[in-house]
């Protein structure tokens, strides 16, 4: 598997991912693993059938189907890792296209956080007023304390 990144817009990329068919031989082999332990088929114990019995009870196309819809969201978190984004949301599926030699190729949309230019702090002053407290008032302040705690 390998993949390309595209510019989409400001905070947007197009992640292409080119998984072949070997990843999806991997990816159909635990499908049918996983199903063959929820179908009951005859002569087999659950989790036992092997993978050609299995993909002939549900079809290939189905098969293959769900293989993809359990790989993509690792392989995508993976490219995503691979490509050094940083999303804001979880990646879209926007398109899956069929390869002629048996791969599948994906277009994911990721939207990414804005890069902000760092602002300098030397731009901004702040000027901080001090009240004037005569020493009256303080001794009137100190005076209520003692005899709130006295």
């Amino acid at each position: 598997m390998h993949s390309e990144v595209t510019e989409a817009g400001p905070f947007e990329r197009l992640l292409t991912l080119h998984i072949d068919d070997a990843d999806l031989e991997v990816a159909k082999n635990a499908t049918a693993r996983r199903l063959s332990q929820k179908l009951k088929i005859k002569g087999f114990r659950p989790g036992k059938a092997p993978r050609s019995i299995v993909e002939r009870m549900v079809g290939s196309d189905s098969l293959r189907a769900e293989a993809v819809d359990e790989a993509l969201p690792a392989l995508v978190g993976r490219a995503v890792e691979e490509s050094e984004l940083e999303p804001v949301t979880m990646p879209a599926v926007q398109d899956i296209r069929n390869r002629t030699d048996g791969g599948i190729d994906v277009d994911v949309k990721i939207t990414l956080w804005p890069e902000l230019a760092e602002i300098p702090d030397t731009a901004r002053t702040v000027e901080v007023e001090l009240p004037e407290v005569e020493d009256d008032e303080l001794d009137a302040q100190i005076d209520r304390v003692r005899s709130q705690y006295a």
